[in-house]
């Protein structure tokens, strides 16, 4: 699952730090229902932090692998529906993609001129995955075809 999600003030370690895996894990449990557990800790990849100036909100970008989790679609659809998803509001809609080069390359180029930083976080998502597929990816991203 490939999600964005905004840093609270919860997000603080004692000190000051920002617990960005932490904040990743509320936003899982908020949004999507899912309680990561420590066995899937390393699962998780934090692709970048994104600071809106205009609003003054932090985003961060990331995914977490659930191939070895046996969480699907499904799982998620009924999270959401049965109530366990407290946020389901931030995101009244989630998109189920298959995750090959083909389908990535196709969300990407049917946006036109303005690519949602939901989209990019795939593209990223998916280089992290296929690192081959880079130039392809960067091309389509970039409209360098």
């Amino acid at each position: 699952t490939s999600m964005n999600e905004g840093l609270s003030s919860v997000d603080l370690l004692p000190g000051g730090e920002v617990d960005l895996r932490g904040s990743f894990e509320r936003g899982l449990a908020e949004e999507l229902g899912l309680r990561l557990g420590r066995e899937n800790q390393d699962q998780l990849v934090v692709h970048s932090l994104i600071l809106d100036t205009d609003r003054y909100e932090w985003g961060l970008l990331g995914h977490l692998d659930l191939r070895t989790t046996g969480i699907t679609s499904s799982h998620i659809r009924s999270m959401r529906n049965s109530g366990l998803a407290a946020d389901d509001w931030e995101a009244s809609e989630i998109s189920f993609v298959s995750f090959t080069k083909e389908s990535v390359l196709d969300l990407i180029s049917d946006q036109g001129q303005w690519i949602p930083h939901g989209l990019v976080n795939v593209a990223l998502s998916y280089l992290y995955r296929f690192p081959s597929a880079t130039p392809e990816i960067i091309g389509s991203l970039t409209g360098m075809k």
